[in-house]
């Protein structure tokens, strides 16, 4: 059809547009190598997510007003998504917690005062084959209609950010779960002009995926609006539906599906907390101990390092950037560098399963020349550092964060 061919033709053009953007950006150490990994970027949304640098976005998904306490306990910042429009009352225990929320604009909604709504969310993973109620599916959703819809309430209010969250055939592209739609990414450029912020979901553990399945959907969507929006990801709380080995996820699961993520530079996550068998618990990450306790544990450390996560980033293309040298067998490595006036943040996670080994990493000249010293954060140790380089041990699916100090470079 035109419209199919119209669509291939601008997938050319805007890949083409998107390498030569990403290149020039590459030598970039001073600056935000990509808009999108900018917090600045929610300033242009006053009523919406917080620009500030100590400011990361945690959220949950689709979960009672009533548990937003309960929530905020753990570490969450924020709600996406209701079942329902919430009613004033719900909307006013949010605001007691002081717990935004994403969710489709209503009566109650648009007349309650602000502070509370931090903007419209898109039907959820609107790129998947969809119900036909009469227990088919049909097609995806037109990136037309999503289009539309984000044209109509940036009319009512375009001081807020619209949110739109795909399924996970953004990381797996040929995924059925699409229906007649499945393999046809060029489908996304259109739906990304739907939205200001971006995300997908996928659960490695529980549908026996390799970890690096969730990096892949976040290159994917950068690409795909041309590194110009944030994008952020869905991470799995819990075992939802049985199918996870017993005991996980636990703790280093989701440890490491987060720093994996941190690593493709993600701008924000939520956790998807509901469990399905062996009975149904919609806040299954606050009354299970096992989960409540690791994102408990795992939203400490993400809202220490905000500061850090919101400062520029260093590409591995950069010489100012710390490098791999070498890693044994055992170890797989994601990582990413960041940089801000109090020195080098280094994330990295071996994203290998059941292996370990160990990691040889060099520092940039200028921060080798007088660094003695990795603080190996969260941990409480060190690593020495010799002629500019460092050497540390990594378990599997082991995160570890180091920072550099350059108050003497």
């Amino acid at each position: 059809s035109r419209s199919t061919r119209s669509m291939t033709v601008f997938s050319i053009l805007f890949v083409l547009w998107s390498i030569i953007s990403s290149s020039s950006s590459l030598s970039s150490s001073s600056s935000y190598p990509h808009p999108g990994w900018d917090p600045s970027y929610y300033a242009r949304f006053p009523n919406g997510v917080p620009s500030s640098m100590d400011y990361f976005p945690i959220g949950v998904w689709l979960q009672n007003a009533s548990n937003a306490q309960g929530f905020k306990d753990i570490g969450i910042n924020m709600y996406i998504g209701q079942a329902i429009h919430p009613s004033s009352f719900e909307l006013q225990e949010l605001k007691n917690a002081g717990m935004p929320v994403f969710t489709t604009p209503s009566p109650d909604v648009l007349s309650f005062p602000s502070g509370v709504w931090y903007g419209p969310n898109q039907p959820d993973e609107p790129d998947d084959a969809q119900p036909d109620g009469k227990g088919g599916y049909g097609p995806c959703i037109d990136p037309n209609a999503i289009i539309a819809q984000y044209n109509a309430w940036k009319k009512i209010d375009d001081t807020r950010p619209v949110y739109l969250s795909f399924g996970p055939a953004v990381s797996i592209v040929n995924m059925t779960a699409r229906g007649v739609c499945t393999g046809k990414t060029s489908m996304y450029y259109y739906y990304q002009q739907g939205a200001d912020i971006l995300s997908y979901d996928i659960y490695p553990v529980n549908n026996h995926y390799p970890i690096t399945v969730i990096g892949d959907g976040i290159d994917n969507l950068y690409v795909w609006s041309n590194y110009s929006k944030p994008v952020w990801t869905w991470i799995e709380a819990v075992n939802f539906n049985g199918g996870a080995p017993a005991g996980h996820p636990n703790e280093q699961d989701i440890y490491a599906e987060v720093w994996h993520a941190l690593t493709h530079n993600l701008r924000g996550f939520g956790y998807f907390c509901h469990q399905f068998v062996p009975s149904f618990i919609e806040d299954a990450c606050l009354k299970l101990p096992l989960f409540s306790s690791a994102i408990t544990h795992i939203n400490a450390k993400v809202n220490a390092l905000a500061r850090a996560l919101n400062s520029p980033t260093i590409l591995q293309t950069d010489p100012n950037s710390i490098q791999v040298v070498s890693q044994t067998s055992g170890v797989l490595l994601d990582v990413l560098t960041k940089m801000n006036a109090t020195g080098y943040y280094f994330l990295t996670v071996n994203r290998n399963q059941n292996t370990a080994g160990s990691a040889t990493f060099k520092l940039p000249a200028h921060l080798a020349a007088n660094a003695t010293v990795a603080t190996v954060l969260f941990e409480g140790r060190t690593v020495p550092i010799e002629q500019g380089t460092f050497l540390d041990k990594f378990n599997s699916y082991d995160p570890h964060t180091y920072f550099i100090s350059t108050a003497e470079q």
